[in-house]
C-alpha cells in the first residue's frame, strides 16, 4: 500500500509522535523511525508491550493512518479569473490546505486582458499566491476573459476536471453578480457538475457526481446576504492579504488604497463580527446543510 512506503521501521525503533506519520502521508514525504539510541540514554527502551514488533507497530500506525486519511477531503474550487477565489475564499482555502485537506483551483479564463496585465505576468502572480495558499494544483482554462459564457464546450471541459479530480466538495462563485464573467461561471459550475455524471458520452473520465457544492461571495454588488455558514478566518486572515498582493497588476504595489481591497477587508470583518470573531468569509447553499454532531456548533 502507498501509506506504507512512506513508513520505514527500524528493528530497535521507537516510534515518533504518530502525527508526523500523518503529516508525512499528507505531504508526500518518508519519515524513518528513529534508532532508541539517538533519543535515549537506555538502548534496550522498547515500547513496553505488542508493538515492540515492528511488523505490529506498522499495522497499528497503517490503521491510524487509514483513519485520519479517510477525513482529509478532495476540494475542488472554481474562479472565473485569476483572484477571484482568493478574494473570496483565500482565507478559507488557506485553512483547508493547514489541515491537511487537498485543494485545487481551477481558474476558467487567464483573466486578461486588463488595464495592467498580461497572460505572462497573471501566471506568475497566480503561481505566487498558490504557493501561499498551500494548493498542489492550479488549472487555467482558455475561455475568453469578458466573454465568458455558459456552453456545452465550457460545461464538458470543467466536468472532465470534475471526473479527473473527483472531489468531495466544489466551491463556486455566487450566481448573482453584475460581472457577466462571473454569472457564467456559477452556471458552468452547476452544469459542470450535472454533467460529470453523464454516461455514454465522449466526455474523458468515468461519471462522478459532486456530493456537495457551495458558493463564495466574490460579488462586484453591495449585496445583503443570508450566508448558510460562515468560516472564521482569523488566524490567517495576514496570509490571505498575502495571496491578493501577489495579484499586484490588479491591485497595484500597495494594493491597501484599492476599492475592492477595502472592500475584501471590511466586508471580512463585518462576517467575523457576526459571529465573535475578527474576520470570517460568508458561504451559501442552495441545499439545506446539515452536521453530524453538535460539537459542530461550537
Amino acid at each position: 500500500m502507498e501509506v506504507l512506503k512512506k513508513l520505514e521501521l527500524t528493528e530497535k525503533g521507537y516510534g515518533l509522535p504518530l502525527q508526523l506519520w500523518i503529516q508525512a502521508y499528507k505531504n508526500n514525504l518518508t519519515v524513518k523511525e528513529l534508532p532508541v539510541s539517538m533519543i535515549y540514554k537506555d538502548k534496550d527502551r522498547t515500547f513496553g508491550n505488542y508493538l515492540d514488533d515492528p511488523k505490529k507497530r506498522l499495522d497499528y500506525y497503517q490503521k491510524i493512518i487509514d483513519s485520519e486519511v479517510k477525513k482529509m477531503l478532495n476540494i475542488l474550487a472554481v474562479g472565473p479569473h485569476p483572484d477571484d477565489v482568493e478574494l473570496g475564499m483565500g482565507g478559507s482555502v488557506l485553512k483547508f490546505t493547514e489541515t491537511g485537506h487537498k485543494v485545487t483551483i481551477v481558474d476558467l479564463t487567464d483573466g486578461e486582458p486588463t488595464p495592467h496585465g498580461d497572460p505572462e505576468t497573471r501566471k506568475k502572480e497566480s503561481v505566487k499566491s498558490s504557493r501561499i495558499l498551500g494548493i498542489e494544483e492550479r488549472i487555467t482554462l482558455d475561455f475568453p476573459n469578458r466573454y465568458l459564457q455558459d456552453e456545452i464546450e465550457a460545461r464538458q471541459e470543467l466536468a472532465e476536471v470534475i471526473r479527473k479530480i473527483q472531489p468531495d466538495i466544489l466551491f463556486a462563485p455566487y450566481w448573482i453578480d453584475v460581472h457577466p464573467d462571473h454569472v457564467a461561471a456559477s452556471k458552468i459550475c452547476d452544469a459542470a457538475r450535472f454533467y460529470g455524471k453523464l454516461s455514454k458520452t465522449e466526455m474523458q473520465g468515468r461519471p462522478f457526481y459532486v456530493k456537495k457544492i457551495y458558493y463564495y461571495i466574490a460579488s462586484h454588488l453591495k449585496l445583503n446576504l443570508k450566508p448558510s455558514f460562515i468560516m472564521d478566518i482569523s488566524k490567517v486572515m495576514e496570509m490571505k492579504v498575502e495571496t491578493i498582493k501577489s495579484y499586484e497588476s490588479q491591485f497595484g504595489p500597495s494594493p491597501e488604497g484599492h476599492q475592492l481591497f477595502e472592500w475584501v477587508l471590511n466586508s471580512n470583518r463585518y462576517w467575523g463580527n457576526l459571529i465573535g470573531t475578527e474576520f470570517a468569509e460568508p458561504f451559501i447553499s442552495k441545499e439545506e446543510v446539515g452536521i453530524k454532531d453538535i460539537e459542530a456548533l461550537l
